[in-house]
């Protein structure tokens, strides 16, 4: 029996950056997630998250409710287009509402 991860939800759980970045570093290693819910965790930088984003087989990725301020919001879209190529054909959904 395979037993891979691959949904993740942790919203509102309070982990913040610290716990983004850790979550960030285990995506490295892991290409079976498909959805990843951080929402609602008073996260203010997705840097960590970033830099690992176009190595994963992310589908759904909520970032919604947060405290991700408009440089970070400007970083993230230039990984985004950076990586569009390998992103586009994994990343359905991203919510970064109410930021």
């Amino acid at each position: 029996m395979n037993r891979v991860l691959q949904f993740l939800n942790v919203s509102g759980t309070q982990i913040g950056d610290t716990g983004l970045e850790v979550i960030g570093r285990g995506l490295k290693h892991n290409s079976s997630l498909v959805s990843l819910d951080v929402s609602n965790n008073m996260i203010k930088s997705a840097k960590q998250l970033c830099q690992v984003l176009h190595l994963t087989g992310l589908q759904d990725l909520n970032l919604a409710n947060n405290l991700i301020e408009d440089k970070q919001l400007e970083d993230f879209n230039a990984v985004l287009r950076k990586n569009s190529d390998t992103m586009s054909s994994h990343l359905q959904r991203l919510d970064l509402s109410a930021n």
